[in-house]
């Protein structure tokens, strides 16, 4: 009865361990009403994209995209520059693209909106700067 027991039981504990390793991490993405986004901000900016730019991390192993934005109006925090440039994960060099399924990729020409928080640039900074 012990043999038969203990087989059982291993048994269950096995299923249990492949049930758990067959399921698929998935994420949910939750959006922020617009006073969410502006109380998470250091700054908030109303301007215009002027450029755009892809390039390669210092890593050569993801495509990160610099976009130069004209700022026409302060809406939350302080900053002197009347550009200022934004990078983000994502963007196309030749025929490799990388796309992230939460960032919205920025086009020249196009009238935004950013909610902006300083980041550590540890992923895309240019080595020698």
């Amino acid at each position: 009865m012990k043999i038969k027991m203990g087989f059982i039981t291993m048994s269950m504990c096995l299923a249990i361990l492949y049930f758990l390793s067959s399921q698929q991490a998935s994420a949910i993405m939750v959006g922020l009403s617009t006073e969410e986004l502006t109380k998470a901000s250091e700054v908030v900016i109303r301007g215009e994209v002027e450029d755009v730019e892809p390039h390669w991390s210092m890593d050569g192993k993801t495509i990160f995209t610099s976009a130069s934005i004209s700022v026409k109006d302060v809406i939350k925090g302080k900053i002197s520059q009347k550009k200022i440039v934004v990078e983000y994960e994502g963007g196309e060099i030749g025929d490799i693209g990388v796309r992230v399924s939460d960032v919205s990729p920025l086009i020249k020409g196009e009238k935004i909106i950013l909610f902006l928080k300083s980041g550590d640039g540890r992923s895309c900074g240019d080595a020698g700067d």
